[in-house]
């Protein structure tokens, strides 16, 4: 597999642009690291002293996690945009404004930054917080290289865009409206996010077993905790499997239609 190129950028980048380049490229590398460095690294933290408080810490963490996950279902569900740039650098083919895109310039990021916040708080150590302000610089940065290549690919009608839609806090105004007028694509959510949400339950999985490790329990109970565990990380694999089966295969025949049409 050939790695990402390097993103040549002129003299006159602002610094960011550049930090956003070369993340972009990696993203998705680094970003992985970063997170399981942190939470791996950092034993997991009880909260309030008892299991009862931690559970309803676990609770909002996981709720948290889900909202992020539902955000990114919605978006691409109702308007898919391509962020895989090409070659490693920023790319679009066009501006997409349509379904939560015309309410928040960045609601994929969003959620991403809602998923890495709500598996910080399940894990509850103070150093891994740190993982949500880096998170947003992250974010940040990448927007910044992705905001300077629209607006010198669309120009006026970006500048026009950025006026009327917030970068991040989106605006709810006529959003019943927009999702009413357009078809959900459950299809297009199923293939483009299965990979995302079997990677962050797998990883909430793996905090869960380590607060367990860490914490006083019962050899027994711990032994009936990790099998259980075990039996939900076998059936989230066999199911990311199967999809990722079907995704292929269907590339595939249409891959073949393409040549034969041609």
């Amino acid at each position: 597999m050939s790695s990402p190129a390097s993103p040549s950028a002129p003299a006159g980048y602002p610094p960011l642009r550049r930090v956003g380049d070369f993340l972009f490229a990696w993203r998705n590398l680094i970003f992985s690291a970063v997170t399981i460095l942190f939470l791996a690294a950092l034993p997991p933290r009880p909260f309030g002293g008892g299991a009862a408080m931690d559970r309803i810490l676990d609770l909002v963490g996981v709720g948290i996690t889900v909202f992020g996950q539902a955000l990114r279902m919605a978006v691409i569900g109702f308007a898919y945009i391509k962020r895989g740039g090409t070659e490693g650098k920023v790319d679009a083919q066009r501006l997409v404004t349509e379904g939560f895109f015309n309410h928040c310039r960045n609601p994929l990021y969003v959620g991403n930054i809602l998923i890495v916040a709500g598996l910080v708080v399940v894990h509850n150590n103070l150093i891994a917080y740190l993982l949500i302000p880096l998170a947003c610089f992250g974010y940040s940065a990448i927007v910044c290289a992705e905001e300077g290549f629209l607006e010198e690919k669309f120009g006026e009608d970006y500048r026009a865009y950025c006026r009327r839609v917030p970068r991040w806090v989106p605006r709810l105004k006529g959003l019943r409206a927009t999702t009413r007028s357009m078809e959900f694509n459950w299809v297009r959510v199923l293939y483009k996010e299965y990979t995302t949400t079997y990677s962050w339950i797998l990883g909430l999985l793996a905090i869960l077993g380590y607060q367990v490790m860490t914490s006083p329990t019962a050899p027994a109970s711990r032994a009936a905790f990790f099998w259980q565990l075990g039996g939900v990380a076998a059936a989230l694999t066999a199911a990311w499997a199967v999809i990722r089966y079907f995704k292929k295969t269907q590339r595939r025949r249409r891959r073949l239609r393409e040549q034969a049409a041609g």
